[in-house]
């Protein structure tokens, strides 16, 4: 068949998903329009340079794709996976240039505008290209169209002024406190540099140097506080869509399922009225979540590549936050061990470890450097007692109350009060839904299955699973036990449950399937 019949292929195969996809994008826009007139002026002054900045990213993650992409992916993987990459590389470009004060508003609009094309013409081009997977199986595509209302509160909550929603985030203190305080220190100061101030602004702050470019794009802070909150809704956006690339690994099915659920997850709309880090955090366990599990079915020829993949969208979850090294970092490295171990040929085992290593350097190396000069604590203001810090930002009884102002409260630290918030904040959280519940269910039977010999746990979806246990246990033992710092369990989760729905068309599992549902 020759190339132009093969472009026209894919376009028709998309074509039923573009509509059903057209459908659902017309119908949120009509209920926001009949929510908040007022929403749609909002949208319209600051979607533009929000898409700027997430446009941009997406041309830089397709201008290294030939590198870090292996030949074979598809179109769903250029657009996604490279959204991924270029966001996280954008983010160390502006902290590099930002910390020796390149911040002028013409050069950045220059440097963004460019890449910005280059994003457009690619999804231009891509959009024709042939997918083997285009075209979602039979009426399960129709489930798209159950993410609109959830996707028209984003929306809604995207566009009215941080801080004014969600009493349970203090009305906003931590965006207004750092997320966008910090960057307007920085932008009002020209440069990006010690805060000695402001403790927190010195986590990693990946997606706080997209919020940082939203200022200098508008040139100012104050107005440039929507387009913050646009920039993590289309961030949230792409972490559905890093949740339909994971699933699709398995299957066609199982990407739509997942997605369906993740979207529909009531705490991914709450994430997006204020311009917070969790939304970048899914986006990238969802995408190291999908690298590992190609990994595992790709030839030998292309696994470096997705450990060098997979180590990179570690690192970038670290940046978005610390513990994304406990959530999304901690059990992407255990499953690599375990592959290492099971691994026939270890000089290979071992190469594709050290280029997950290096994949995670990579992205999380430069904010070590960054603080290890700032404080002589590359992870400050953790593990004060392995790395002491040069006592610039506090002194012990600084550090004291800090520490005992992020641990549970008194009667939350036994073992038993733990578990029971485990229960509030998170299995019968109006926030999370069912998920969580539906998530630990599917989990007690394909257990009691390989306890009976008739299955294993151990199946495609191990990396989900070991997500999961590792962050149940980060969440009790090393948080302050409140909900959001949970939020990841929603990518493995949705696919989880998404793998086990399928698996119903089986008719050894339906009853078992109808009766988690009831």
């Amino acid at each position: 068949m020759s190339a132009p019949s093969e472009i026209r292929k894919g376009a028709l195969a998309c074509a039923p998903n573009r509509t059903i996809f057209a459908l659902a994008l017309a119908a949120c826009l009509l209920i926001v329009a009949v929510c908040s007139p007022a929403s749609i002026v909002v949208i319209a002054a600051h979607l533009p340079p929000a898409m700027l900045i997430v446009l941009s990213g997406l041309g830089i993650g397709w201008t290294l794709s030939p590198v870090l992409l292996p030949k074979s992916v598809g179109p769903d993987w250029r657009l996604i996976g490279g959204a991924g990459i270029g966001l996280g590389v954008l983010s160390l470009l502006m902290l590099g240039l930002g910390s020796v004060g390149v911040m002028n508003r013409a050069f950045w609009l220059a440097i963004l505008s460019v890449f910005a094309a280059v994003g457009v013409w690619r999804i231009v081009t891509l959009s024709r290209a042939k997918s083997d997977a285009s075209e979602s199986p039979g009426a399960i595509r129709w489930l798209w169209m159950l993410v609109v209302p959830f996707a028209a509160i984003a929306i809604l909550a995207a566009s009215l002024p941080p801080g004014i929603l969600w009493p349970a985030e203090g009305n906003g203190y931590d965006v207004l406190e750092y997320h966008l305080g910090a960057p307007r220190e920085y932008f009002e100061a020209g440069r990006i540099s010690f805060l000695p101030h402001n403790i927190y602004s010195n986590f990693p702050f990946a997606v706080e140097m997209l919020y940082l470019l939203s200022m200098i794009v508008h040139g100012d802070a104050v107005s440039a506080g929507i387009t913050a909150q646009m920039v993590n809704l289309i961030i949230a956006g792409l972490a559905v869509a890093a949740v339909w690339l994971a699933g699709k690994q398995l299957s066609r099915s199982v990407g739509v399922i997942a997605a369906t659920l993740a979207a529909t997850c009531p705490f991914v709309a709450y994430l997006c009225g204020v311009a917070y880090v969790e939304n970048a955090l899914l986006l990238y366990a969802a995408l190291a979540l999908a690298a590992i599990t190609r990994w595992s079915k790709d030839d030998d020829a292309s696994s470096p590549r997705w450990a060098l993949l997979t180590g990179l969208f570690c690192g970038f979850a670290c940046v978005c936050k610390y513990t994304g090294i406990a959530v999304v970092l901690a059990p992407m490295a255990f499953v690599v061990l375990w592959r290492l171990m099971r691994c026939r040929g270890k000089g290979k085992g071992l190469a594709a470890a050290s280029l997950f290593a290096l994949g995670t350097l990579l992205a999380f190396g430069p904010w070590l450097v960054r603080n290890a000069i700032n404080t002589h604590n590359p992870v400050f203001p953790l593990a004060r007692s392995v790395f002491p810090d040069n006592g610039v930002a506090w002194d012990d009884d600084g550090a004291a109350r800090w520490t005992e102002g992020h641990l549970p409260a008194p009667e939350d630290r036994p073992l038993g009060s733990r578990v029971r918030r485990f229960g509030t904040e998170i299995l019968s959280s109006e926030l999370f839904g069912p998920l969580i519940v539906l998530a630990m269910l599917v989990g007690a039977v394909q257990l009691l299955r390989s306890m009976l010999g008739r299955g294993s746990p151990l199946a495609p979806d191990a990396p989900a699973w070991a997500m999961i246990a590792v962050g149940v246990v980060a969440w009790l033992f090393f948080s302050h036990l409140v909900g959001r710092f949970a939020v990841t369990l929603i990518v493995p989760a949705s696919l989880i449950v998404a793998a086990r729905w399928e698996s119903l068309r089986r008719s050894e599992t339906r009853l078992i399937g109808i009766a988690i549902v009831v």
